[in-house]
């Protein structure tokens, strides 16, 4: 048991809180967007992008290359499709995050970004998305299995789909 508690891992743990902390940047740096503070905005935005790029190398990718096995052997485990379905979304998410921020950055006017705002808001779906989906795999292995021994949750008429 570590410090939060679970069978999961310290590095584990941080990475949950660090993933809280990242939303917290993403819905101030929203915020600051709304008044117009692009400059802020932006700034924030690159913290939140860099921590989940730090976090994606140093937990998430390790974490994905060790139970890559599972995409094939059990692809119908509810933790298999929670894990496919955070790979594809978080994916989509980070990779649209970097772009963003890159863009961003090296961007001589600021204008450049305001038209993409649109897509801008699908990535913060998507991120929402994505952190939900982390919250239910920590859920799932480090959990619901370590305390009943098994997923409380019925997934049974996930066969049937």
């Amino acid at each position: 048991m570590e410090f939060l508690g679970t069978t999961a891992s310290n590095i584990v743990d941080i990475n949950l809180l660090l993933q809280f902390l990242i939303i917290i940047f993403l819905t101030i740096g929203f915020t600051v967007a709304r008044k117009a503070n692009y400059v802020d905005h932006g700034k924030l935005m690159s913290i939140a992008v860099s921590l989940n790029v730090l976090s994606f190398l140093f937990v998430m990718l390790p974490s994905l290359i060790e139970g890559a096995g599972a995409f094939v052997s059990t692809p119908t485990n509810p933790g298999v499709i929670i894990s496919a379905i955070h790979l594809l979304v978080g994916g989509y998410a980070l990779a649209s995050g970097i772009y963003f921020v890159y863009r961003w950055r090296f961007s001589k006017s600021y204008q450049r970004c305001l038209g993409n705002r649109k897509w801008m808001r699908w990535t913060a779906i998507m991120w929402a998305i994505a952190t939900l989906t982390g919250i239910a795999f920590y859920y799932y292995y480090y959990i619901s299995l370590e305390i009943y021994g098994y997923n409380i949750i019925n997934f049974s008429l996930l066969r049937f789909l």
